[in-house]
């Protein structure tokens, strides 16, 4: 290498380092998009509209769901507070941006399933 620092030391012994965001498995990264699972998401209205018909409850019921089916790792549930006029007679509640049935988080797994 010639004598410490030289040109030919430092190209061949001094690495640099990079920040990656996602999984490692061996020397591929797996971010969350293109991982074997993919997260899905819920989001339920807590507006008044909403909460009148049940959706804080509902909302709570589908995180004690998901936990029990041991899906946490792969299912996020998030409140959300729409305005009060927005569209729909039942509560708002959405999987993935794309609004779906309260009806359909009875069963966690069918609605993701069901939603492809």
């Amino acid at each position: 290498y010639g004598e410490a620092n030289s040109e030919l030391a430092h190209k061949l012994l001094h690495t640099h380092y990079r920040h990656k965001e996602g999984d490692y498995l061996g020397c591929h990264v797996l971010k969350k998009s293109d991982s074997a699972f993919i997260t899905r998401e819920f989001e339920i209205c807590v507006c008044d509209k909403c909460a009148q018909k049940g959706s804080k409850e509902l909302y709570v019921d589908t995180i004690k769901s998901v936990k029990d089916q041991h899906m946490e790792s792969f299912v996020k549930v998030r409140s959300i507070r729409l305005r009060e006029n927005h569209p729909g007679e039942d509560i708002h509640v959405t999987l993935d941006g794309t609004l779906i049935n309260s009806k359909n988080l009875e069963n966690i797994y069918k609605s993701i399933k069901g939603q492809h």
